[in-house]
């Protein structure tokens, strides 16, 4: 898999951003050699849970989890121009990104597609991507890698200073900016061909 990194900004309206009738239901994938395994949409969504301590299951911001499957949470977020297919708005299932991610989280070469969260509308604000803090530590690294997340949508409204928008993640963060150690974050080998809206 080739290094690249593709992002482009829309500036165009928002049509169609009804609330989304679509859910998906988390489920806890299998884990091995103390990694979860991912293989299904439910499983990703299980995965966050883990990491975001939500639907039932106890906070791990520092879990590890490893693709094994090519994972469609959406089909055709994008149109042919890579803008957001507004008229399967209302059938999107939501992404809710990881909050704050310590651990490690292997693609394996593998893809997400499908991702779409848009709080445009939203009147807290919030940031939107596949992670909002990536949060470095100094007792190991904190990894992507081998991961590609195509076909995927966010947008925020640019009403809020401190809102953003970002594919991998929106911030890189210290765990603890004042203890003087060394933080370590990597992103390694991960491409995205998919949109956002700032605006």
């Amino acid at each position: 898999m080739t290094s690249r990194f593709l992002f482009s900004i829309s500036a165009a309206f928002l049509a169609g951003t009804a609330a989304t009738a679509a859910t998906i239901t988390p489920t806890m994938p299998p884990l091995s050699d103390g990694c979860y395994q991912i293989s299904t949409a439910t499983e990703l969504y299980g995965f966050a849970a883990i990491v975001n301590g939500t639907d039932g299951f106890t906070k791990n911001k520092s879990a590890c989890g490893k693709l094994n499957k090519n994972i469609v949470v959406n089909r055709s977020v994008l149109d042919s121009d890579g803008e957001l297919n507004d008229a399967n708005v209302a059938n999107f299932i939501p992404w809710n990104p990881l909050d704050s991610f310590s651990g490690t989280f292997d693609g394996n070469g593998l893809l997400i597609s499908g991702l779409y969260r848009d709080v445009s509308n939203e009147a807290d604000a919030q940031d939107v991507g596949f992670i909002r803090n990536l949060v470095g530590t100094p007792d190991g690294e904190t990894v992507i890698k081998n991961l590609g997340i195509v076909d995927s949508y966010f947008a925020v409204r640019s009403l809020y200073a401190d809102e953003a928008v970002g594919i991998f993640a929106v911030r890189v963060v210290d765990s603890d900016a004042t203890d003087g150690k060394d933080s370590h974050v990597k992103i390694l080998n991960c491409f995205n061909q998919s949109s956002g809206n700032y605006g």
